[in-house]
Order: C-alpha cells, then structure tokens, then sequence
C-alpha cells in the first residue's frame, strides 16, 4: 500500500515540473509583402532553467525550403530568433528535455 502512495505522489509531481514551450510572438519583419520572407519567433521555456538550454528550430519543415536554426534559451526563459519561412510554419524542439512545439501563421 505504501508503495502505491508513493508511486502515485511521484507522478502526480513528475506532472507539476513538466516543461513546456510557449510560442510568444511568430510575425513578419515586413507585413507589407509577401516576398520578403524574414520573421521573428519568440518563445519561452517554463519553467525557467537554471543553465542555457540548447534549442532547434525548423521552419517550414517537410518542404523544399525547409529551413534549420538552432538558438539556446537563458536562465531568463525566453529568447527569440529570426528566420526565413514562406509557409509560416515553425518547429521549436529541445532535445535533452524530448519536447517540441508546433505553430503555423494563418
């Protein structure tokens, strides 16, 4: 009984310390155009780690113009990066922690 307890107190933490990424902002440099392909992601990492975290980006993934950025997140959990992306499809992924995040730009 006691090992039941204590096997449901660790999942029940193990869920209050999970990580996750929150995409900020995903906009154009240039709203004017569409033939300027330039634009900003921000996001962040909660909670915020103690140690720079490496991140990999990928724009417009499964196309010919798929693009590969990769950035690291400080300890104050947010950074921002700018890309070239022509669908308005971005990829954040963090490998040590075996999280990623999905955004499309409507």
């Amino acid at each position: 009984m006691k090992s039941l307890i204590l096997i449901t107190a660790i999942l029940l933490s193990s869920n209050v310390f999970s990580n996750e990424i929150k995409i900020l902002s995903w906009s154009r440099l240039n709203s004017n155009t569409n033939t300027d392909s330039a634009a900003e992601v921000c996001f962040s990492l909660s909670p915020k780690p103690t140690a720079p975290v490496f991140t990999e980006i990928t724009v417009d993934q499964g196309t010919r113009v798929e693009g590969l950025y990769s950035t690291w997140i400080g300890t104050k959990g947010s950074t921002c990066h700018v890309v070239s992306t022509l669908r308005g499809r971005v990829q954040i992924e963090i490998p040590a922690l075996k999280i990623k995040k999905e955004f499309t730009k409507k």
